[in-house]
């Protein structure tokens, strides 16, 4: 079976080898922010960085990293989300579905081209429509 970026990620920068055993990391703040850059040289299709500030106004990372069935390597699963702050603390992570992708993306877009009241209604309007099947 093909290792996907997401299990290369947990391979090189965590301290347990197995998802049920992830407690901490190899690196932390600025030394892993540069890792993370390196290695995701390797994974173009899978990886987006994007920076951000920290709690603490210092530039820290956001990693999003493609989750695809591990079979096929062609259905995605969902993206695994990495936040990196260079100077206050362990990083955290959490996981969007395709359908929790797709609400992000829409509330990035509409907080850009829309005054606040028009992107509260176009986020409920999002979140009310009938759920599709994401996956069989």
């Amino acid at each position: 079976m093909a290792k996907t970026a997401w299990d290369s990620f947990n391979e090189k920068f965590r301290t347990a080898p197995t998802p049920s055993e992830y407690h901490g990391w190899k690196y932390t703040g600025y030394e892993l922010m540069t890792a993370v850059e390196k290695w995701a040289k390797r994974w173009p299709k899978d990886v987006a960085i994007c920076c951000i500030d920290d709690a603490h106004f210092s530039s820290s990372s956001i990693v999003f990293i493609l989750c695809w069935d591990k079979q096929t390597k062609k259905k995605l699963f969902g993206t695994s989300v990495v936040v990196i702050p260079q100077n206050s603390g362990q990083p955290c992570d959490f996981f969007m579905y395709p359908q929790h992708r797709q609400e992000m993306l829409l509330a990035l877009r509409a907080m850009v081209k829309l005054p606040v009241d028009g992107f509260t209604k176009k986020i409920l309007k999002f979140r009310n429509r009938k759920p599709k099947r994401f996956f069989s």
